[in-house]
């Protein structure tokens, strides 16, 4: 049973705070979407919230990293747990703070605090509910919610709760009505061939703040992702939108030398370790000063960050047909053009880093192809971690 009467669905406004959730189940090999579906997506999407991310401390920031937004992570620690993530728009990046203290540690949840000079600050929320939740999660909620709500700001609250309010809930719009919230949700969000439910839902104790809610067709799941605007001032972007990037220079590289570094270097310690993991590190750990010896890092101004080069129009073409078979609820069709679409991901990848391979085989080309894989040229000019991280080229060779 829906409470209150929500606001009609049509496309994000151009002004305010956008905001989003989705359902990813395993964010990882879902990358390429997301990333299409931010850069796309018109106006932007300032906060998409993922749940059931299924990260671990193996998967670096890098491997998930899309061009104009930073990431915060709770991944997954004990029973129960799936992970969530929140993609931030870098023109917000100033007036976003996590706020790790408002974060149940019963309750799998993600907060952050929008504050801007020009408006009320905004205390936005994600949360996953497992399936399985006993009875003291619904406690265990309200006593987060409480701490939330003393802080007497407004409230955004997103997620995939498990339950479905295309159905009678008397007893939960009881749990949230006690803390002064509003549910605005009022279609389906995870549609199968055998059933419609609407298990994501989108909370606020500000009704007459939030508009534009809306439940775009989109395949990336087995959920729809569900959007609102906030009515909130925002900074402006600089004027010419330009980033800082960082890359290495090889202008004074010398193969001889670096070589005859990498032969004099301690890597026969590698081999004191167990854990591969470890040995991993301690491998990187004597191979990453001898590369920034020779081809250090530099920075520098590029206009508008772009899609990865491997997204191409044939991919984004292929995604547009398995959202539109989901919507029609042609769901054989759907099943394999989401494979297809796999596919063509891993094709493209491979055809792109191939062909910059092939056409200069040197040793800055080869760096330069697997820094764009990675996303690495997107890197900000605050970001001190190296271009290539261990846990990135360990999930490489695992996976």
């Amino acid at each position: 049973m829906m409470t209150s009467p929500s606001p009609k669905f049509h496309l994000l406004s151009e002004s305010g705070l956008r905001v989003g959730h989705l359902n990813v189940y395993h964010l990882l090999n879902k990358v390429p979407d997301i990333s299409s579906f931010l850069n796309i997506e018109h106006p932007c999407i300032h906060l998409l919230g993922l749940s059931e991310t299924r990260l671990d401390y193996r998967m670096s920031d890098e491997s998930i990293e899309i061009p104009q937004y930073f990431t915060f992570r709770r991944d997954a620690v004990k029973q129960g747990e799936t992970g969530l993530a929140i993609y931030i728009h870098s023109s917000i990046q100033s007036i976003t703070t996590r706020r790790s203290d408002l974060e149940s540690q019963s309750v799998e949840s993600l907060w952050v605090e929008i504050s801007h000079s020009k408006s009320p600050s905004l205390l936005v929320g994600f949360i996953y509910r497992n399936p399985t939740a006993t009875y003291a999660w619904y406690d265990e909620f309200l006593v987060m919610l409480d701490k939330v709500a003393d802080s007497k700001k407004n409230i955004l609250l997103l997620g995939d709760f498990n339950i479905d309010l295309s159905k009678s809930h008397s007893a939960w719009e009881s749990t949230y009505s006690l803390v002064g919230l509003h549910q605005l949700v009022n279609k389906p969000t995870r549609v199968t061939s055998t059933t419609d439910t609407l298990i994501d839902h989108i909370y606020t104790n500000r009704q007459h703040l939030l508009h534009n809610v809306s439940v775009p067709n989109i395949g990336i799941s087995d959920h729809y992702p569900v959007l609102c605007t906030w009515s909130m001032k925002l900074p402006r972007h600089a004027p010419k939108g330009h980033t800082t990037i960082q890359y290495r220079t090889f202008k004074r590289f010398n193969k001889d030398i670096f070589l005859f570094d990498i032969s004099c270097a301690p890597f026969s310690n590698v081999y004191s370790f167990n854990d591969p993991d470890d040995a991993m590190l301690a491998w990187y750990n004597i191979f990453m000063p001898i590369i920034d010896k020779h081809a250090p890092l530099r920075k520098k101004r590029v206009k508008h960050p772009k899609l990865p080069p491997w997204l191409t129009k044939d991919v984004i073409g292929a995604m547009a047909i398995r959202d539109r078979l989901k919507k029609e609820k042609k769901f054989d069709d759907f099943k394999k053009q989401r494979n297809r679409v796999k596919s063509l991901v891993r094709s493209a990848k491979k055809a792109y880093f191939d062909k910059l391979v092939e056409t200069d085989k040197s040793t800055s080309m080869i760096w330069k192809a697997i820094n764009e894989i990675t996303n690495k040229s997107n890197r900000k000019t605050d970001n001190t971690t190296p271009p290539i991280s261990p846990n990135v080229f360990n999930t490489h060779f695992l996976t």
